[in-house]
């Protein structure tokens, strides 16, 4: 269901910082505190390149940091570039309050009309239907649930932003907040640590922060807040491994944070993961982790998250090494069980451009998970493509590959959301080609994204189908006048997605 998926919250491609400074002290520990720091913010290599809006800080509402107000008046998922800077202001505080101002855990949802929209339809080759509209519209059709039918139109809003890259933003957005905040929530301890003149801890020595920390974040109640620098070195180097862990309540909600950091002395390498846990609503917690490295200009990592039931605590969420697992979302069921992501990029530290793989599940019994591929290469202009089908669910190693499309998902006679091996199309998907404009944004140059919600894809019968507007306006498809065949593209037939080997620490 539509619903579901936006309904959590943060940017998809991931930056580096190159932190390199501190936040305010100009103490000789400044430097070395910030080393504790990974210069790493998560957005999307098909992100706008400019905004309109400025950081948002906003203690009370529970810290909206992370979303941002585009020039159309739409939330929009911060680039790369405001990602960093958003850390680096952070890392600039000269007070304690300051460092904790407006921090939190962010939501981030947007809809975007061009993808999954409600669908209405009349004389379905699979049959009546169950699925009743909550319009009233002539004909008295049955209606399908959002998110179902992938890129309806090539385009979102206005501006003309290709559908794949629009909906790629929304959906990374979710991660984003969750990581972002996550990590700018480690900034902000840093931050503290540097304002209250603290030095860099040798090996095996840890910083107390807990009661600083709960004096500068108002309305928490933190019981742990420490800085410290593991006994061992990372495996088979002299590089340190720095270890920051914040945990008890923000805003009421239970939350813990880790964050494992390996620098290497060339100061543009390194490797880490951050994990962690954060209360949603009474009934449900969200769990995410996110495994990083920079090698040169080139920053890999894997993210994860997934909301379960509170009833299952936060047993079961990682694995020994600190990675999100889903088993406990995959085997429980029901709204509290929601809203699995995973984020797969590989992107250029000073480009935010590069490639990402993503995959959603809306529920832990769903065979199958949606998935979106995308390519970004720097350029005059920018140019990329994008592929959108369906792959294994989160249960398979493979989670984050399309194997296919699914045009009848939900509708009458559908065989593929019940079967995990069968897709209506194998090997093809929707596509679009897309070209960066003098606005900033991913305009379609091509778009292969037409099909019929059937088995078959096609339809050559009385199938009539379209938006509640489409319906109002008299201009749903009708295929009893004019049959449809699929206009979906092989996969591969534009580009290969490049392989990204995820990365470990």
């Amino acid at each position: 269901m539509r619903k579901s998926l936006v309904t959590i919250p943060v940017v998809l491609s991931v930056g580096i910082l190159g932190l390199q400074q501190g936040c305010g002290s100009s103490s000789s520990s400044l430097t070395d505190l910030s080393t504790m720091i990974p210069s790493l913010a998560i957005s999307s290599p098909t992100a706008r390149t400019t905004s309109s809006s400025s950081i948002v800080f906003s203690a009370q509402e529970g810290g909206e940091l992370g979303q941002s107000a585009a020039a159309d008046g739409t939330t929009e998922l911060k680039s790369m570039k405001d990602a960093k800077t958003d850390i680096t202001t952070i890392l600039a505080k000269t007070t304690a309050a300051d460092c904790f101002l407006g921090l939190g855990f962010p939501t981030f949802s947007k809809q975007v009309s061009c993808y999954g929209p409600v669908i209405a339809y009349l004389n379905h080759p699979g049959g009546a239907g169950s699925g009743n509209c909550t319009e009233t519209l002539s004909g008295s059709p049955k209606c399908l649930p959002s998110g179902d039918v992938g890129i309806y139109s090539a385009t979102e809003g206005t501006a003309g932003e290709a559908c794949a890259s629009a909906e790629m933003n929304a959906l990374v957005g979710d991660v984003a907040a969750t990581v972002n905040g996550a990590l700018k929530l480690m900034a902000a301890l840093v931050c503290v640590a540097e304002v209250k003149g603290k030095s860099l801890p040798g090996k095996g020595e840890t910083l107390d922060l807990a009661s600083e920390v709960t004096s500068a974040l108002s309305g928490s109640a933190i019981t742990t807040a420490s800085l410290t620098r593991e006994s061992s070195d990372y495996t088979g180097t002299s590089n340190p491994i720095y270890k920051m862990t914040m945990e008890g309540k923000i805003g009421g909600n239970d939350m813990s944070i880790t964050l494992r950091h390996a620098p290497s002395s060339s100061g543009t390498d390194f490797k880490g993961r951050l994990n962690g846990y954060h209360k949603v609503t009474s009934n449900s917690v969200k769990g995410f982790s996110v495994v990083y490295e920079q090698s040169g200009t080139t920053v890999t990592y894997l993210a994860k998250s997934a909301k379960t039931a509170s009833s299952s605590g936060t047993t079961g969420l990682f694995d020994t090494d600190g990675n999100y697992k889903y088993t406990t979302f995959t085997s429980g069921s029901g709204g509290d069980n929601a809203d699995a992501r995973y984020v797969l990029a590989s992107v250029s530290s000073t480009t935010g451009l590069g490639t990402i793989k993503f995959a959603w599940q809306a529920g832990g019994p769903d065979v199958k998970a949606r998935v979106f591929q995308a390519t970004t290469s720097a350029g005059t202009p920018d140019t990329g493509y994008a592929y959108f089908g369906f792959g294994p669910n989160f249960t398979n190693a493979t989670v984050g590959t399309i194997s296919g499309m699914c045009c009848n998902w939900a509708g009458p006679g559908g065989t593929c959301i019940g079967n995990a091996s069968t897709y209506d199309l194998s090997s093809k998907a929707q596509n679009q080609t897309m070209t960066r404009n003098s606005s900033g944004i991913l305009v379609p140059s091509a778009s292969k994204i037409s099909f019929a919600p059937t088995n078959s894809c096609d339809s050559s019968g009385t199938l009539k189908f379209g938006t509640a507007a489409e319906w109002t306006a008299g201009t749903a498809k009708d295929h009893a006048v004019s049959p449809v065949t699929n206009d979906l593209q092989a996969l591969t037939a534009v580009g290969t997605i490049p392989t990204i080997t995820e990365p470990t620490f």
